[in-house]
């Protein structure tokens, strides 16, 4: 990947990054739970996912992730050869977005917001 913009900046806040991942999130991100079945038992899952083109983005998301010591998983998908590549950032479990939420969720508004506090 790319060099993120983000590491260039040394004037860059722990806080504006988060604002701008809050952000991020709000416009690009989904915030919510999934089904999962498995053997004779169905689950509820939280789940929270950015979905983009630009790889730049896409690791600026990554290194702020990181540097909370948040895990995630990346994959790189394309639909057909006409099609850009789009990238996603998947976070899923209690555990994790139990720390990733507290810290967004100050810079957060509108409907994601509400799913948030869920």
């Amino acid at each position: 990947m790319e060099q993120s913009p983000l590491k260039d900046n040394q004037q860059e806040s722990p806080s504006d990054s988060l604002a701008w991942l809050a952000g991020i999130i709000e416009g690009e991100g989904h915030l919510g739970m999934f089904k999962q079945h498995y053997k004779n038992t169905t689950r509820y899952v939280p789940r929270f996912c950015v979905v983009n083109t630009d790889i730049a983005l896409m690791d600026c998301v990554a290194q702020i992730l990181k540097n909370h010591s948040i895990g995630f998983h990346v994959s790189n998908r394309q639909r057909n050869v006409r099609s850009k590549p789009t990238f996603e950032i998947t976070i899923q479990g209690i555990k994790r977005l139990a720390k990733l939420l507290p810290l967004i969720i100050p810079y957060m508004r509108g409907k994601k917001l509400r799913n948030a506090k869920l």
